[in-house]
């Protein structure tokens, strides 16, 4: 269904696709993959680091076994509290730190060289993802955000 729709919308491949989840053989029609529930895949677990260096090591064999340049889009995070959705099931949280969430979830994303790196998310308040400035947390994640991404580029 995807190879359809790309061939209809984007005909010329001029655009980027990036799929969100774990089937690496959505690289078949995409350019890329990203994880954009990142503290799903890796904080809740404490093995964030171990999540990304998996799946670049995926997109790496892809790469070498069909010949091509696809994306790993490692994803950030600073926290997520999705209990106060209504009518939500299966919440849970990730604990923000103080901005140690967001700052091991960039350390991971970065040892696994990523390709470009997705933060999850600007001004997500319904979920306590935001990176956002608030009373709450000032500037910290934009300045957190600000020493990771001029690292990751130096």
């Amino acid at each position: 269904m995807w190879a359809s729709v790309r061939s209809q919308v984007d005909p010329h491949n001029a655009t980027i696709w990036s799929a969100e989840g774990v089937d690496t053989s959505l690289l078949s029609v995409f350019d890329g993959i990203h994880l954009f529930s990142a503290g799903y895949w890796g904080i809740l677990g404490g093995n964030m680091g171990a999540v990304d260096k998996g799946f670049r090591a995926k997109i790496d064999a892809y790469n070498a076994a069909h010949h091509t340049h696809k994306i790993w889009a490692a994803g950030v995070l600073p926290g997520y509290n999705d209990t106060k959705v209504p009518g939500r099931k299966g919440t849970y949280i990730v604990p923000r730190n103080k901005g140690g969430t967001y700052r091991t979830s960039w350390s991971a994303a970065l040892a696994s060289t990523p390709d470009w790196v997705t933060i999850t998310t600007f001004n997500e308040w319904f979920e306590g993802a935001m990176i956002e400035p608030s009373v709450i947390y000032g500037n910290l994640y934009l300045n957190i955000t600000q020493q990771f991404a001029r690292q990751w580029h130096g």
